[in-house]
């Protein structure tokens, strides 16, 4: 009685450790954003996407009809508070690609302390600037669809029930439809089913063919879209870079692989030890006692240290042979290799802020694989690469914080100014248009939001009017402003606002509001526009105090996102 009272309690406890990888892996997520909470702000195409959620928008006709759903399920986490909800998802996210690379790998019956070690190098892999460039939702989206649906691929080929189909062809539907270029990593999805065979057979066939459906219809979409219709105004073809030689192409591959590989991980080592010639090495201790990091990346050492000495201990049903590491680490570069491809097109491919993303799954593929293998020549292979992964992921989350503290001081950039127009401005009628004139000597409303467009978006956020529109002036530069040109008049009979030439946004008097933006940053109302215009019409149509109210409320999201007091 004893025996079996005393191998149920091993039995319940190996269960319990079973979710100790997750539970591990949440924790290097969590550890990413606990320096700096969620409460972090937007830049650029953060606040334009959530502004088209405001209004409405769901599903697009563009080459990613799926592209704004995550960002739909972001704005409704936290309506009142969109940083939170958007931080929260991007980090949940994050979490999502590691969890469900360790299922899908253990379901290879890799491993379970290679299958967790891979997954914690995918969660905090330091390859690229972008991880937490709020803009690239959808492409963390995309990964993580695509793994689960390869995931659930897997569990079909190894139990057979056709009833998963009905979750994979809709979770790689939204997969294909929110960013394109995940497809080469899906086309290349059907080699797991060729490596669980051990070669090809009349079933891995019939499956492929299966899988290949979504992609394939899916695909043919884009191309219409983007061929078949002669579109020249999306913003795929915009991207397309000048140099299509094979070189060049082949030369973007490269410097991905490399960095991903290589560059990026002594960035990471460089950056932790504050490295400083000769005496960096010298003083190791100090140059890390320095870094406000350290302290984060110790416990995500000791996360990873801790969960990987427990796996180590628990019986495995498989093991990694030589031969079958050899293979992955020939693979992986491929992986790697596709998930950049599409970026080697365009004239973004010598740039890391988001197009490393999807490289980072044969990256982590890759360095987890060698590392084992390294490991292996040397005794107690899973201590050495227990040692090793320690070390890595301490590095990378010491990198990764850095890059967020960055993210951090941008996203904060646009918040002061914000406060300076809504305590100027604490309720405005709908269907305003705001003008502000830039008198700063260096034009600092062009460095804060580049364009008008990126502060038109803030605006209509923080106030929570669709309706409400804003722009940037130079009064009395002659030349047009931004990569788009944009150019303010002050006609007789209204105002407009040209983009490119073209008029875009035009309002009567009696509907606008000018604010002047002075040299000592402060914003002065504009009472009077006569200096302006020269039109007795329009001095007697405007009247901006009948639009302001400024004994009402501030508007909620300036008190949530804004952090100003009611």
């Amino acid at each position: 009685m004893d025996t079996t009272v005393q191998q149920l309690r091993s039995t319940r406890l190996q269960r319990a450790l079973a979710w100790l990888p997750i539970a591990a892996l949440v924790m290097l997520a969590l550890l990413l954003w606990l320096p700096f909470g969620l409460h972090i702000g937007f830049y650029a195409d953060d606040w334009t996407t959530m502004r088209d959620i405001q209004a409405g928008n769901f599903i697009t006709e563009s080459v990613r009809p799926f592209e704004v759903v995550s960002w739909y399920v972001a704005y409704h986490l936290n309506p009142t508070n969109l940083f939170v909800g958007l931080n929260l998802l991007v980090m949940l996210l994050i979490m999502g690609k590691g969890i469900v690379s360790y299922w899908l790998l253990s379901d290879l019956q890799f491993n379970k302390l290679y299958a967790f070690g891979t997954a914690a190098l995918l969660v905090v892999y330091p390859a690229d600037a972008g991880v937490f460039y709020l803009g690239a939702l959808s492409i963390h989206s995309s990964i993580l669809t695509y793994l689960l649906a390869v995931w659930l691929l897997v569990r079909f080929w190894k139990s057979g029930h056709r009833w998963l189909w009905i979750l994979i062809i809709p979770i790689s539907v939204l997969c294909a439809g929110i960013y394109e270029g995940i497809y080469p990593l899906i086309l290349l999805a059907p080699l797991v089913l060729v490596y669980l065979q051990g070669g090809i057979s009349r079933r891995v066939v019939i499956t492929s063919l299966m899988w290949f459906v979504v992609p394939i219809l899916m695909g043919l979409r884009v191309i219409s879209i983007l061929f078949l219709n002669n579109s020249t105004n999306t913003y795929q073809s915009f991207l397309f870079a000048d140099d299509h030689s094979l070189g060049a192409i082949l030369g973007s591959i490269w410097r991905a692989n490399r960095y991903s590989l290589a560059d990026s991980w002594i960035s990471a080592a460089l950056q932790t030890f504050a490295y400083q010639g000769w005496s960096g090495f010298r003083n190791l201790f100090n140059s890390m006692s320095q870094n406000p990091y350290t302290l984060f990346a110790l416990a995500a050492a000791g996360v990873v240290i801790a969960t990987s000495l427990v796996l180590i201990r628990l019986p495995q049903k498989t093991s990694l042979s030589r031969r079958r590491l050899i293979l992955i680490l020939l693979i992986s570069p491929v992986l790697l290799s596709f998930g950049f491809l599409l970026y080697s097109l365009t004239n973004l491919r010598d740039l890391n802020l988001r197009t490393l993303l999807h490289a980072s799954l044969g990256a982590a593929l890759f360095v987890s694989t060698l590392l084992w293998l390294v490991a292996g020549i040397l005794r107690k292979q899973a201590i050495i690469y227990a040692i090793g992964l320690t070390a890595l992921v301490m590095m990378a989350i010491n990198s990764q914080l850095i890059q967020h503290q960055n993210k951090v001081i941008t996203g904060q950039s646009q918040v002061p100014f914000m406060q300076t127009l809504v305590r100027a401005m604490p309720q405005v009628e709908s269907d305003s248009l705001v003008v502000i004139v830039d008198e700063t000597p260096e034009r600092e409303l062009e460095n804060l939001f580049h364009i008008s467009y990126y502060f038109d978006a803030p605006v209509k956020i923080i106030y929570s009017d669709p309706n409400l529109e804003a722009v940037i002036c130079y009064f009395g530069d002659t030349k047009a402003w931004g990569p788009f040109e944009e150019t303010c008049r002050f006609q007789a009979d209204q105002f407009q606002w040209l983009l490119n030439g073209q008029p875009t946004w035009t309002s009567s008097y009696n509907r606008l509001v000018v604010f002047r933006y002075e040299a000592d940053k402060t914003l002065h109302l504009e009472t009077d526009i006569a200096q302006y215009i020269d039109s007795d019409e329009a001095k007697r149509l405007y009247a901006p105090d009948k639009l302001i109210n400024m004994n009402g409320a501030l508007p909620v999201r300036a008190q949530t996102m804004l952090k100003m007091s009611p």
